[in-house]
């Protein structure tokens, strides 16, 4: 088993909650099975993402991706040798209207903020990538020759 630690940050209350702008340390205990078999790349990509309340977690942006790679083959910061350079993008549709955050967005919403409006439950849903809308995506540059690997997982429900 390995364990990975993911620095966010060190700051956080008591009640475990991280406060804005602080941080606090993640440790992922990876376990072989975790890892690529021996048919699989040289990694594998596994989405994390909130349990306590899935869909209202997820739509908060508590999701993510894990890239585990074979054991002695990634580089210094986790990329595994076989790859220049590695893209990451979760296609996903945030629901604002299932979200952790919705009582706090409405309080600050202008405008006709009517909860049962189907015209107001379709603006709050975010087709993005990587949580970003409305093409503020950043770009993805590669150079010819380079090994890319893109990786394009799917959460839905």
């Amino acid at each position: 088993m390995l364990l990975i630690p993911y620095t966010a940050s060190d700051n956080h209350r008591p009640d475990g909650v991280v406060a804005p702008g602080g941080k606090h340390t993640y440790i992922w205990e990876v376990p072989d099975r975790a890892g690529p078999g021996k048919n699989d790349p040289s990694s594998i990509v596994w989405i994390y993402h909130g349990h306590v309340d899935e869909p209202a977690d997820n739509n908060a942006g508590l999701i993510g991706q894990i890239i585990i790679a074979r054991k002695g083959y990634a580089k210094q910061g986790g990329v595994p040798r076989d790859v220049d350079r590695e893209f990451i993008s979760l296609f996903t549709v945030f629901d604002e209207n299932a979200s952790l955050h919705l009582v706090a967005n409405l309080s600050a919403c202008s405008g006709s903020c009517d909860l049962e409006d189907e015209d107001f439950q379709e603006r709050n849903l975010m087709h993005g990538i990587n949580g970003l809308v409305y093409s503020n995506n950043q770009g993805y540059s590669m150079r010819k020759g380079e090994r890319v690997r893109l990786v394009y997982p799917g959460h839905g429900y």
